[in-house]
This record gives C-alpha cells, sequence and structure tokens, in this order.
C-alpha cells in the first residue's frame, strides 16, 4: 500500500511492530515482560494486549523514523519461521480468547492454516508443510500445561469485548471483498472508526 499521508495521524492502536516501538519500563516490568512461550513472533502483540488490560495506551507517532533491517535472522530458516509464525498465532489466539464461545474462530482460524498447507504444497515446500504440523503438534502437546498455567481458558474471555480490535476479518477482506489497503477498510467502516477514536481521545 503507497504512503500518501494516510497514517499521519497520531491515534491510539491496539498493538504495536516489535521492530518500532518504545515501552516503560516500569509498566512492562508490572505486566510481567514477554511471554517467552512465544520466542519470537506476536510476543510483542501479546505484550500490548495485557499492556491494555492494565489501562495503559499505545499510540502510533507518526513523527518518529525507524529503519529496521527485515528478517535478517529468520530468512536464513525459513522453515523454522514458517514454524514459529503458525504456532504463536495459534497460541495468541487460545490465550487471549476463551474456548467457548469462540470455538468457531479457532476453528476458522484452523481452515486458513490448511489452507496455508495446500499453498506451501503447491509450491513443493514441503518443509513449510511439516513446520505447519509441526507448530499444531507443539501446540496440542501442551494444552494441558496451558490450563494449568491459566492461559487456556474455557469461558469468558473475549479480545473482541476491546472497543479497538477490528471486528471483520482482514483475510476476507481482502480476498473476498477487494478491500487491499487500510483506507479502504476505513471507509467501509467510517462511523466505527470514528467512535473508536474518539473515545481513545477522551
Amino acid at each position: 500500500e503507497k504512503d500518501i499521508g494516510q497514517y499521519n495521524t497520531k491515534r491510539e492502536i491496539v498493538w504495536a511492530s516489535g521492530a518500532c516501538f518504545v515501552v516503560r519500563r516500569e509498566a512492562f516490568e508490572k505486566v510481567g515482560g514477554f511471554d517467552e512461550y512465544f520466542f519470537s513472533y506476536a510476543e510483542e502483540v501479546d505484550l500490548c494486549l495485557r499492556l491494555r488490560q492494565k489501562g495503559y495506551k499505545i499510540y502510533s507517532v507518526p513523527e518518529s523514523l525507524v529503519y529496521h533491517y527485515g528478517a535478517y535472522t529468520s530468512n536464513k530458516n525459513l522453515a523454522k519461521k514458517i514454524y514459529f509464525i503458525h504456532r504463536n498465532h495459534l497460541y495468541l489466539i487460545l490465550k487471549h480468547y476463551s474456548i467457548w464461545p469462540y470455538f468457531p474462530l479457532i476453528i476458522f482460524r484452523f481452515l486458513l492454516d490448511g489452507t496455508s498447507i495446500f499453498y506451501y504444497a503447491r509450491q513443493l515446500r514441503f518443509d513449510f508443510v511439516l513446520s505447519v504440523f509441526r507448530a499444531y503438534w507443539e501446540i496440542f502437546h501442551d494444552l494441558p500445561k496451558l490450563a494449568r498455567f491459566g492461559v487456556l481458558s474455557m469461558t469468558g474471555r473475549s479480545l473482541l469485548t476491546n472497543s479497538n480490535v477490528y471486528k471483520g476479518s482482514i483475510v476476507l477482506d481482502y480476498f473476498l471483498l477487494g478491500r487491499k489497503s487500510f483506507d479502504r477498510k476505513v471507509r467501509a467502516y467510517k462511523r466505527y472508526v470514528d467512535i473508536t477514536f474518539f473515545q481513545g481521545l477522551t
């Protein structure tokens, strides 16, 4: 998406990329820092969500300038990268949504990962296919431990109760509805965005 100044307004966001955020030390320590289970990928999303649960706010600051050499380490082992991406995002869903009534959301995630497996197989990247299966095996193997540690909840937990969380599906927006830019999503949900932005300012 071409940057034509559409992101030049400071506003509250749900999470910031780990490649370009600054966090207060006392806030970081108050929420327990990073969840070591993630190791790589989605750990900053989880951190920001826990910060918000403690009453902190995350803002984008368009005046800042960040240079990031993307994927310098992970691209040296793409199969391992695929493994962590699939494992950690599934873990993120299980950690921040309860099994009920959000089981359909979890199933939808399974279907998306199944589509990824099909795509990797068509590309003859069977090492990627094995990485996805390995990710699921580890999550399911660790489910009893996650339940004991309180990470896995059966009821009563939902990220969707957060007013700033986008309620649609970016996958469906992009592939089925042709909304291939953030700006088009904003126009489609303008009233919703205006309300949540106003709430963030107040």
